[in-house]
């Protein structure tokens, strides 16, 4: 454990921004209808860390659906409920996957691990950590799940924290965080800075690399940002070095060529005497300007 909470079981999948789809719908006895696509901004809601919810209607079960741009590796799912309207919130009926489905409702599904999601209707940060629930599902394509069968009731989904890896496979064109020694990517929890004190700061080593065979990522910049940020802003309070020396808010790293590994960065948080007290996780981007 980097600090006081358990090491996350894998990367925080960011559906918002990593071409993840989310849709809603109803399902009813063994027929899914997914006709609503969730915006950007739900999916940010899902998830962030505050408890602003994403809302169904009411009337009969309320189905979800989140489909990934490339199969993925899911080892831990966190997911919170609240209430909507006036008829309360809804309870968890199951959450499945899928590695062929097309559109959510064709394919074959298979039950995921449910015990201890879920059900409440508030969102907890502490629990957002504690209660992460281990999963085993290779080759994910999407994840679907209904709340709430019952008959004009009105359901919100305040979080769905999906755990996990992109095998190096799939979606092979891309940037990936890697280990600072060992020829492996980043793990969930190998940037997680644990518990540091107000006027403290902490450091970790990393490097990027470029997983496509045949183009070079150019003048790649890494950057960070948060979805749910304190005040003072802890991403702000986040940033990077290429010569662990002189550091700054944003990086250029240069160019990568095909297969090639940057040389070893570092990041650094520096909280100031008025640091926001809590769990945080500012985000960070590793983009190139431009794939040749």
């Amino acid at each position: 454990m980097a600090g006081n909470y358990p090491d996350v079981p894998g990367h925080r999948f960011a559906i918002d921004n990593d071409g993840t789809q989310g849709f809603r719908g109803v399902v009813s006895g063994t027929t899914w209808s997914f006709p609503t696509q969730m915006t950007t901004t739900e999916l940010g809601y899902l998830v962030d860390d505050s408890s602003t919810v994403v809302a169904s209607s009411a009337g009969g079960g309320r189905a979800w659906l989140i489909y990934f741009s490339e199969p993925r590796n899911v080892s831990g799912l966190y997911m919170a409920f609240g209430s909507f309207g006036p008829f309360g919130g809804g309870d968890l009926q199951g959450v499945w996957w899928s590695s062929n489905t097309t559109n959510g409702t064709d394919g074959t599904w298979t039950a995921m691990t449910t015990t201890g999601i879920g059900g409440g209707t508030t969102y907890s940060l502490v629990d957002s950590r504690n209660n992460i629930i281990a999963q085993s599902v290779s080759g994910c394509r999407a994840i679907r799940l209904q709340v709430n069968d019952a008959t004009n009731r009105q359901s919100s989904l305040a979080a769905m924290h999906i755990y996990g890896s992109i095998p190096l496979t799939s979606n092979p064109d891309r940037l990936v965080l890697w280990d600072s020694t060992l020829d492996q990517p980043l793990t969930g929890s190998s940037l997680d800075m644990g518990d540091v004190q107000r006027s403290a700061s902490a450091t970790k080593t990393f490097r990027v690399k470029n997983l496509s065979a045949t183009l070079t990522a150019q003048s790649i910049s890494l950057s960070f940002n948060a979805l749910t940020d304190g005040t003072p802003s802890v991403a702000a309070s986040l940033q990077a070095s290429s010569d662990g020396s002189t550091f700054s808010s944003t990086l250029n790293i240069g160019d990568l060529a095909p297969g090639a590994i940057s040389s070893v960065l570092t990041i650094k948080l520096v909280l100031p005497s008025n640091a926001p007290i809590g769990l945080w996780s500012p985000r960070i981007s590793a983009v190139a300007g431009s794939w040749v």
